[in-house]
Order: C-alpha cells, then structure tokens, then sequence
C-alpha cells in the first residue's frame, strides 16, 4: 500500500496536486483491538512512525470521525454498529 499510494497514485497527480502536498509523519503503530479507550488507541498510534506524502486514515481518526463517541467507543467495541456507523462521515454502509 505504501508503494502504490506514495509511487503510483502520487506520480499519478499532476503537478499542481503534487505541490500541494508535503512529507509529514505518521502515526503506524499497531493498536488492540480490544481497548477501547482513545486515549490508548492513539499512544499505541503514536508508538511507531513512518514518513511520507500519502497514508490510510489511522484508527484513532476514524474513531473521532464519529459525532457519537460516548457511545460508540472504539470502532472494534461498537455495540450497535448501524447506529454508531450513521453517526461518523468516514463510514461507508455499503461496504466494510
């Protein structure tokens, strides 16, 4: 994923796209998937980094996508998954 995000989708963009995106580090470590606490998830996040131009949306941003994160917690422990997939703009109903 990170050669072709990073080599073939970014070569893919002209030049005026290109110029409008910089390196930066991400946050890449692995989270578990059984904490559902944010705070957690992003500590673990934060554990490892990589840098690069293009990345996947972490887990801990997917998680404070969501307007409902009281009841929601982390997206492994969702108790009711249509509810709380209705309640963030990241989440396509259509496909997991």
């Amino acid at each position: 994923m990170n050669t072709y995000l990073n080599s073939t989708y970014y070569n893919s963009l002209n030049s005026t796209a290109q110029s409008q995106i910089v390196s930066k580090d991400f946050s890449i470590g692995a989270v578990d998937a059984v904490d559902n606490n944010l705070l957690n998830t992003i500590n673990d996040e934060n554990s490892k980094k990589w840098n690069g131009k293009v990345a996947l949306a972490t887990a801990s941003e997917y998680v404070k996508s969501n307007s409902n994160q009281g009841s929601c917690g982390n997206m492994y422990q969702v108790s009711n998954s249509s509810s709380c997939g209705n309640t963030t703009w990241m989440h396509n109903s259509t496909i997991w």
